[in-house]
């Protein structure tokens, strides 16, 4: 069996069994609410689908019949009846168009025949982004895929994707590194098939997740998901639609100072490093020098011989005169 045909079966397992199988984890709902309805200035880039052009420009269009399988490039059309795209816009929303599908022999949707725009102006690791989203009458859900390395990944083959259930349960779910699928509480009053804004805020490994301008989840991210990544638009097998997205970088968050801590108690033990510096001495008395001597002035009030020219004053020189008529004379002597 090819690897690629195993991964997509052991995929559709996974996602069919999860709950099933008690993989799902829920996480605390935020405490705090900075998710104000933040005007356009706020935000660095804002793309109101309006303009093809400046749409495929920002964003690449890709189409995965088979979720874990090869990406098809595409182009975002104009022309909601358009049968070689799976994106299209009309008045100012991106809607999912063609190959929602149901399985032939169960008759239902699976989360094949996923359609992915990726954003590609920037990658980040911190980030603040805002959309509006609308989950379609059939199949699975819009998903907002954060910190993938690759465009056109469908979010459990890279990085991961933030959605919400039909039945208004916020979920994360990702690759191996980040996993899942992790599940937040209801929000309370979703209607399924209604529009709705979602804003996901991601500052160094932590995520949280407002919707309709209400905090309701807040998850630490694992150590080996702090990289960098693409974000994209998702439909899984669905008619999604979104509109109004809006991102902005975000600093990297400050460290919090270093603990303080007490020093280890010192041992009573013969080389204690309080012993030791006790009986430490100081240089002079460890090198022993012997004193410098300071040149006699002659007697005749005149410098130094080391400084004066010649042996003129020189105790040696005058030893040396002594000597030589002494040395003459036995010379001549020995002639003789």
């Amino acid at each position: 069996m090819k690897k690629g045909v195993f991964a997509a079966m052991l995929a559709a397992v996974t996602i069919t069994f999860a709950g099933a199988a008690g993989v799902v984890k829920t996480v605390a709902r935020a405490d705090d609410n900075d998710y104000a309805n933040k005007n356009d200035d706020y935000y660095q880039y804002v793309q109101k689908f309006e303009d093809a052009g400046s749409v495929n420009n920002a964003f690449h269009a890709w189409y995965l019949e088979n979720a874990l399988g090869s990406a098809k490039a595409e182009a975002v059309t104009t022309d909601v009846n358009a049968v070689d795209s799976h994106w299209a816009m009309e008045d100012g929303v991106l809607k999912r168009i063609n190959d929602v599908k149901e399985d032939a022999n169960s008759g239902k949707h699976e989360t094949n025949q996923v359609a992915v725009l990726t954003f590609t102006k920037e990658t980040y690791l911190n980030f603040e982004l805002s959309v509006d989203f609308k989950r379609g009458s059939a199949g699975y859900w819009p998903v907002i895929g954060i910190r993938q390395i690759e465009e056109g990944k469908y979010y459990l083959d890279d990085g991961a994707g933030v959605f919400v259930q039909q039945s208004g349960k916020i979920t994360l779910w990702g690759d191996q590194v980040m996993s899942g699928p992790y599940e937040f509480s209801d929000v309370e009053g979703y209607q399924d098939g209604e529009w709705h804004n979602m804003q996901i805020k991601v500052v160094g490994n932590e995520l949280k997740v407002s919707v309709d301008y209400q905090p309701w989840a807040t998850l630490p991210l694992k150590e080996e998901f702090y990289e960098s990544g693409y974000v994209s638009l998702c439909s899984v097998n669905n008619f999604s639609e979104y509109r109004n997205f809006r991102i902005k970088a975000l600093p990297e968050p400050e460290k919090g100072a270093a603990k303080d801590f007490d020093p280890v108690a010192e041992a009573d033990a013969d080389d204690a490093l309080s012993r030791l510096a006790g009986e430490v001495k100081d240089k002079d008395e460890l090198f022993e020098r012997e004193p410098e001597s300071t040149p006699e002035k002659p007697a005749d009030g005149s410098e130094s011989g080391a400084t004066s020219r010649g042996c003129k004053g020189s105790a040696t020189c005058g030893a040396l005169f002594a000597v030589l008529p002494a040395v003459a004379l036995f010379i001549r002597k020995k002639k003789k």
